[in-house]
């Protein structure tokens, strides 16, 4: 547990101090009850990354979508460098630009490719951009690294549950 008087973390009490030992001695004994179970040796179809939805595209497609992937997290990188020096308006600038993409004319293969998802993919890219949306109202509104950061793992869930769901698959 963080002590925010002392900055540490150290448990504050005896009771914390057995809590803490306890879920470390918790975490010890899955880690090696896993490692030692005894298993048949994985192939590539048990990791749950080659579980996800297949999104069929061709390699521009694939080419323009993870181009874009990429900049978003330049675009992320610059959001947590800003927020870590508390230059709110860095922080403000950048999400909104993240927030208002696609909102100009799209390139021919954005609109190929968007003919080719699922709804499930909309579930979680329309509140990706309404929620840097909400980071730019919170860096321009009520700029604290507390307040912009929470609003920021709220958004960024989406970005963790859309790469866990889908994968881009071209010939």
């Amino acid at each position: 547990m963080f002590n925010f008087k002392t900055k540490s973390w150290l448990p504050t009490t005896a009771t914390a101090a057995v809590a803490g030992l306890a879920a470390i001695s918790a975490i010890t004994v899955s880690f090696i009850s896993y490692a030692a179970a005894p298993t048949t040796p994985a192939t590539a179809a048990d990791y749950a990354v080659n579980k996800r939805m297949v999104i069929n595209a061709t390699a521009e497609e694939q080419a323009h979508v993870l181009t874009e992937m990429n900049e978003f997290l330049v675009a992320l990188h610059t959001i947590n460098t800003a927020v870590a020096n508390k230059d709110f308006e860095t922080v403000a600038k950048t999400a909104s630009t993240i927030a208002n993409h696609g909102k100009t004319e799209k390139p021919a293969v954005e609109l190929s490719f968007e003919s080719k998802i699922p709804s499930e993919w909309k579930a979680f890219s329309r509140p990706l951009r309404q929620g840097f949306g909400e980071v730019a109202k919170a860096a321009k509104q009520a700029p604290t690294i507390e307040n912009v950061m929470v609003t920021m793992a709220k958004t960024t869930q989406n970005c963790v549950a859309c790469h866990a769901t889908f994968k881009i698959v071209s010939p």
